[in-house]
């Protein structure tokens, strides 16, 4: 059989036309039509088309497909891990079953961090929360009961952080814009990523869904499910509140710790009469005996 001066397509994908041209020990019985022109079947190898360089092409294009999907996997990872990173952390602690607080001594059970420029909130407080907590034996601190205004409010506040186990913040529209709340929770978190032993607890006062959060840490609590929902009125949330703190344990322990063991009717009434004081001095009004200095 002689197929003349016909032509057919060779490439490195059919290099068997001209392996069986050869078997038969015949030459010009085949023409290959490739890319640099018109051979003898006979003749046409893997040399002549180059296919040890289209496979080293090839290798090269898979590799290059695979190191930039690989890339991009990575990127796209590491972009949801950085976007998700608070949520990770969150669920990472509270998985983890070994908290240890090696050489750190609490004084206090809770640390209540809230605006007292919400009435609302500060009524809760006042009337629920803390008398609950004080009668569960818990010992309890806030910067509006426990802590007097001075020129070293910010590093008090942040020695009453150190020294609490529980951190419950209460989450209203107005706390993300009290800097002086904004202050209190970046310690707070300072303190519960670095220490194991410590928990937030996050109560949202207003019900918000987390895309209406703006701190994104605080976000990260309600994302997962982690908040408590003020939805929950009255007992049913002083209930849960008291079963995620968990037992008191400070009792014994704050005897020694006399920086913030005052009466709560007496540290509210001072603290009251010291914010009527400087609301008058703001006004340029002078009350005799007072001074905000």
């Amino acid at each position: 059989m002689n197929f003349g001066k016909s032509t057919v397509k060779c490439n490195c994908g059919n290099l068997w036309i001209g392996e069986w041209i050869r078997s038969r020990g015949r030459e010009t019985l085949l023409f290959c039509k490739t890319g640099k022109g018109v051979y003898d079947a006979f003749h046409v190898t893997a040399d002549i088309l180059n296919c040890s360089n289209e496979n080293a092409v090839m290798a090269t294009k898979w590799a290059m497909i695979g190191t930039g999907i690989f890339l991009c996997l990575t990127f796209l990872i590491g972009m949801v891990g950085l976007y998700y990173r608070y949520e990770i952390f969150i669920l990472k602690r509270s998985l983890s079953k070994n908290w240890t607080n090696i050489g750190h001594k609490f004084h206090f059970d809770v640390f209540l961090s809230y605006s007292p420029n919400s009435s609302f909130v500060s009524k809760l407080i006042e009337h629920a929360v803390r008398p609950m907590l004080n009668q569960s034996n818990y010992e309890v601190l806030s910067t509006f009961f426990n802590i007097s205004f001075g020129d070293d409010l910010e590093s008090t506040i942040l020695k009453a952080i150190n020294v609490s186990r529980t951190f419950v913040v209460f989450v209203c529209d107005i706390y993300h814009t009290d800097e002086r709340c904004v202050n209190e929770f970046n310690g707070i978190w300072a303190c519960f990523k670095c220490q194991p032993g410590r928990q937030i607890i996050i109560v949202n006062m207003n019900s918000y869904e987390s895309n209406l959060m703006h701190d994104r840490r605080i976000k990260a609590f309600v994302r997962l499910g982690l908040d408590l929902n003020f939805t929950e009125r009255s007992s049913k949330l002083t209930q849960r509140l008291r079963s995620r703190i968990g037992k008191p344990s400070c009792k014994a322990t704050n005897s020694e710790w006399s920086e913030f063991n005052h009466s709560d009717v007496d540290i509210k009434v001072t603290r009251r009469a010291d914010i009527v004081v400087k609301e008058f001095s703001d006004m340029d009004f002078y009350l005799p005996g007072t001074s905000t200095q």
